[in-house]
């Protein structure tokens, strides 16, 4: 996945481009976690794209992961152990000591005992308050299989890249235009066979994320939205894809909230293959 930040006018002499990058996933988190990555990742390489100002952070998870959390909440804090010495600032062992700058739950499946881990890593992080732990939910409020995190500790996240695709119920509405060959007179609402299946009287529910995360303690999260890289970036053409001039109307309401901050992209081959996708979705965030 690449993550978008929002521009602001510390980022403008950067050439602010993908800001962060994060390595998907850890699909096993037990006795000793295992990675699956489309291709071998070193530790040199990490520190490579930490040199040039990017954040790498590391995804637990994933559409394979099918362990379901931990039987004891003792084999949870155990394993959120674990993880912070091979991949994080305990050690970092997996990557020959360069730790990733932080991690992403992307769980979707009901997790046991997530709460515990999840408690024990944001105690571990407090020695390094540099360190970032993210989660990437579905946009249902709050996401099912995160809920036991999201609902009273979302303010133990720095960043949340909400997944405003495969939901339709939820999702940015203009992903289903492309069910009509109908150009609609609002783009927004989707063709006339979105309109009779009720696709466009379901809600983008991004201001209840924003909401939600500016009453959140002891941190306010930011909030970034979450999008394909292409059309190929979902299981079926109907799933969410949005041209950068339908994300940049679904945004617009939103740009100037405290807690906005920014797209992210599923993934980046998806998203490099599709034209100029990447530079008019920088564009739309004033990158």
């Amino acid at each position: 996945m690449s993550t978008l930040f929002q521009n602001s006018p510390a980022q403008e002499k950067s050439n602010s481009r993908v800001q962060i990058f994060q390595l998907s996933f850890v699909t096993s988190l037990k006795g000793t976690p295992q990675v699956t990555f489309g291709h071998p990742v070193t530790g040199a390489e990490i520190k490579h794209c930490q040199d040039q100002g990017k954040t790498i952070l590391l995804s637990f998870g994933g559409q394979t992961y099918r362990e379901g959390g931990w039987d004891t909440a003792e084999e949870a804090r155990n394993m959120a152990q674990k993880v912070w010495n091979m991949y994080g600032p305990g050690g970092a062992t997996y990557f020959g000591g360069t730790a990733v700058n932080g991690f992403d739950f992307d769980f979707e499946m009901a997790i046991e005992n997530l709460l515990p881990f999840t408690k024990k890593l944001n105690e571990l992080k407090k020695s390094h308050p540099g360190f970032l732990l993210t989660a990437a939910p579905q946009c249902q409020y709050p996401d099912k299989n995160l809920a036991s995190v999201l609902t009273h500790h979302l303010g133990w996240f720095d960043a949340l890249f909400v997944q405003f695709y495969n939901n339709p119920e939820c999702g940015i509405p203009g992903g289903y235009a492309r069910r009509s060959t109908e150009r609609p007179s609002n783009p927004l609402l989707g063709g006339p066979s979105a309109r009779r299946s009720n696709l466009a009287k379901r809600e983008f529910n991004l201001g209840t994320w924003l909401e939600q995360a500016s009453q959140a303690t002891p941190k306010s999260p930011k909030i970034f939205v979450g999008v394909p890289g292409n059309a190929a970036g979902t299981p079926s053409a109907r799933m969410g894809y949005v041209v950068p001039a339908l994300l940049k109307t679904a945004l617009l309401p939103f740009m100037k909230h405290a807690n906005m901050g920014g797209v992210s992209i599923w993934e980046v081959g998806y998203a490099t293959s599709n034209g100029d996708f990447l530079p008019r979705v920088r564009g739309l965030l004033g990158s």
